[in-house]
């Protein structure tokens, strides 16, 4: 049985998305002072971020399995807890090794909790996918998006190891939120209609989000180094906030659009538009008003994919559809990071963006690929 009576079963969750967006989002900020306290170059720190990334990647599909096997909660609390106390270690480093190790062992624990926690709301309310997962992702935008601000302004005036604590308890405070909901195994074992080529719609799909995850990375790793490179180390972090919130409003308006209209062609009107908004980040052009613009198109687009794929995936393989869906986006994704910092040292922060330009514009052909393919043609 399927609540669709109401939406309060997703604010644990959400909650707990916010938090996971939040442990990912702390390094970028403090990135100007980690490079001294530890003396190394961008292209060190984005490595250390792509072997962190890349294990957020990697431990997604096996997270979505063991749900669709056990199904419940646990997965999700397993996440939050195991990446709070790591964030705390964090905090507590005192040297470059055991900060990497901590690092790389934080996002194991962050790499569990997208497929459980998307295959729960995307099959409890399959009949408004769009609001619910438009909810979700609002929830994480709208939290994270203090993150950065929050964590500039602790790097300027106090420590960047005040940060990974503050949000380590954060954590373990917050946990208990997701013992409140009654889980109910929604699985029905059904098949979706036959009409569906998931090997088809399905990879094509993934293939995009592969790009919107290298997009995601090269843009949250670089953009406060990038603002705060023509401004301060606190306006980027604001601006980043900035692009979160405006991100939020963009996880409403692709959900309730979603519901409504052609999910493909919407995909592509705001892939076209994310791969404009980096152009004009490369230009230099309105440079703290188009992350704003960036944010809404991206996260919109976010959403229309995730509702996608819970029509392209049979219900009672849910957690390994998201889960691929997410470790395929990511791992390659997590490679953007490494990809930027050696662009920056090379040839400055903001040709990163004009390579993310690029790389998105192939998006904007596959989702013309999967129209076509949707359509029959």
């Amino acid at each position: 049985m399927r609540d669709n009576s109401g939406l309060h079963g997703v604010i644990p969750y959400t909650i707990s998305h916010a938090l996971v967006h939040s442990f990912e989002i702390i390094l970028p900020p403090l990135i100007p002072l980690i490079l001294l306290s530890f003396n190394i170059s961008y292209f060190q720190i984005g490595l250390l971020a792509t072997a962190g990334y890349f294990i957020f990647g990697a431990g997604q599909i096996p997270a979505g399995i063991i749900h669709d096997r056990i199904g419940g909660n646990i997965l999700v609390a397993i996440s939050i807890a195991g990446a709070s106390i790591f964030s705390i270690f964090l905090g507590f480093s005192s040297g470059l090794l055991l900060f990497a190790i901590f690092f790389i062992l934080m996002n194991v624990f962050l790499s569990i909790f997208h497929p459980p926690a998307f295959a729960i709301v995307s099959t409890r309310y399959r009949k408004t996918a769009g609001r619910a997962l438009g909810i979700l992702g609002t929830g994480s935008t709208f939290g994270l998006a203090i993150t950065p601000a929050v964590v500039g302004w602790l790097g300027e005036n106090y420590s960047w190891n005040l940060a990974f604590i503050l949000f380590g308890v954060i954590g373990l405070l917050t946990l208990p939120s997701l013992f409140t909901v009654r889980h109910r195994d929604e699985r029905t074992h059904t098949h979706v209609d036959g009409k569906l080529n998931i090997t088809g719609y399905f990879v094509v799909l993934i293939l995009i989000y592969v790009i919107k995850g290298f997009i995601y990375r090269g843009t949250m790793t670089f953009l406060p180094a990038y603002i705060s490179s023509v401004s301060t180390l606190a306006m980027g972090g604001f601006i980043t906030s900035l692009l979160l919130v405006s991100g939020g409003i963009g996880q409403i308006a692709g959900g309730e659009l979603v519901d409504r209209i052609n999910g493909i062609v919407l995909l592509g009107f705001l892939l076209i538009m994310d791969t404009a908004f980096l152009l004009l980040m490369f230009w230099g052009k309105m440079m703290f008003i188009t992350p704003i613009f960036l944010g809404m198109t991206y996260f919109s687009g976010q959403t229309v994919i995730n509702v996608l794929i819970s029509r392209f995936v049979p219900e009672h393989s849910l957690g390994a559809g998201y889960g691929i869906a997410f470790s395929i986006a990511f791992m390659p994704g997590s490679f953007a990071s490494a990809l930027s910092g050696y662009i920056a040292d090379t040839f400055g922060l903001r040709y990163i963006f004009l390579v993310l330009a690029v790389v998105s514009s192939i998006s904007v052909i596959l989702t013309i690929i999967l129209w076509r393919k949707v359509n029959g043609n």
